[in-house]
This record gives structure tokens, sequence and C-alpha cells, in this order.
């Protein structure tokens, strides 16, 4: 199909770590992820069955940014997300 219409493509991004369960307090703990076409920033964050917390946001020219394929941020501290529910 041929069109003269504007469309966006958007590239998909998918969480490889963690796998496991991290404790509160552990260090240098990296969590990666990989993309099918090229992403923006990626916002990190993590859940503690009410509320979002921020762990980073990884933008262009940061390292472990890539914008395509691949990518990787080394959380230094595991946060304090008290909750059963944490994610």
């Amino acid at each position: 199909d041929i069109s003269t219409n504007a469309f966006i493509i958007k590239g998909k991004l998918t969480i490889d770590t963690p796998v496991a369960t991290w404790k509160v307090g552990e260090s240098n703990k990296t969590i990666t992820w990989s993309s099918n076409g090229t992403v923006g920033n990626v916002l990190l964050e993590y859940y503690n069955g009410s509320v979002w917390g921020n762990i980073a946001t990884v933008t262009a020219g940061s390292p472990g940014w890539t914008g395509v394929g691949a990518g990787s941020y080394t959380w230094p501290t595991v946060g304090d997300g008290k909750g059963a529910n944490c994610k």
C-alpha cells in the first residue's frame, strides 16, 4: 500500500534484567534492556505497590545509552521501596 499520509514508526523496549529479587542496599546492580528500532530516553522506575519511584533517566550521551539495540544502567544502591507488591 502506498500512502502520502504521515505516519510514525515506534521502537519497542524490553527489560532483560533484573530477573531475580534485589534487596534494599545492594550495590551496583545492572538493569539491561533490548530494543527493536530506535528508542529515545529511557525512564527507569520501580513500583512499591502504591507509588512509582524514580531510579534514573538514561539519555543520549549517558553511559549505557545506545538508542538502538540494547542499553544498560548500573543502579549504585537499590532504593528502599517498602511494599509487598514491589516491581
